[in-house]
């Protein structure tokens, strides 16, 4: 993500380079969503499982929703429209990547020790991960 909110920065653009960049971000999130989803609905029977599925579950509708928002992104923002409007493509970028940033940053803080505590992962895992 970093990368790419550098490049949205430059001036002049080098709109290759942020559409190559916004690329490797969807298929990084895609593949980061993916193991998120296999782990967090996971089955746990432990005392904690009950919090953590229900933690888990509000989180995996939020990130439904934003990787609903994302697709639409993705359609609406072709090399043809960042190109004739770079401003709004920059603040829209800005904005989704901040909200894909705020549920990473949620899934660390407080999915992730309820799914260590629950015993639904384990250290290593998340460690490796």
């Amino acid at each position: 993500m970093k990368v790419l909110l550098i490049l949205i920065d430059d001036s002049p653009p080098d709109l290759a380079w942020v559409l190559i960049a916004r690329a490797e971000v969807s298929n990084a999130l895609g593949e980061h969503l993916a193991t998120e989803r296999r782990a967090f609905l996971t089955t746990v029977d432990s005392p904690d499982g009950e919090r953590f599925a229900e933690a888990a579950h509000s989180f995996l509708a939020g990130v439904s929703e934003l990787s609903v928002d994302w697709r639409v992104y993705l359609a609406e923002w072709d090399a043809h429209h960042v190109a004739d409007d770079w401003q709004e493509f920059r603040d829209e970028t800005r904005a989704i990547l901040g909200r894909w940033a705020a549920s990473l940053t949620r899934a660390a803080e407080t999915i992730y020790p309820l799914a260590l505590q629950s015993g639904a992962i384990s250290l290593r895992a998340v460690v490796k991960h």
